[in-house]
């Protein structure tokens, strides 16, 4: 192999390993991101919920409390589950999953 040849693919490796540690961070990144995201649905929506049900509340403003309380906890818990199938699949694949997953 030439010295030029050799150069460039030395080059192209090293950008293959720059853009795997990239997309790897940035991957990290996104899981952080997504769980930032279900832990403020837990505090800024649920929380207020929550203290509202010991403020004693009427019972029809329990019920819809309660609701919403099920409907906050049903959308986080599908994103954990549409991440776990997303995972499963990549694995059925073969292929590790991102690390975003």
């Amino acid at each position: 192999m030439s010295g030029r040849a050799h150069d460039t693919l030395r080059l192209t490796a090293g950008h293959a390993d720059f853009e795997a540690r990239e997309i790897e961070r940035l991957g990290e990144e996104a899981a952080r991101e997504k769980r930032r995201r279900q832990w403020r649905k837990v505090f800024e929506e649920r929380a207020p919920l929550v203290a509202r049900l010991l403020e004693e509340p009427t019972p029809d403003e329990r019920l819809e409390i309660l609701r919403r309380i099920g409907e906050i906890n049903a959308e986080i818990h599908a994103e954990i589950d549409a991440e776990k199938r997303a995972q499963e699949a990549w694995e059925r694949a073969g292929r590790p999953a991102p690390a975003a997953m």
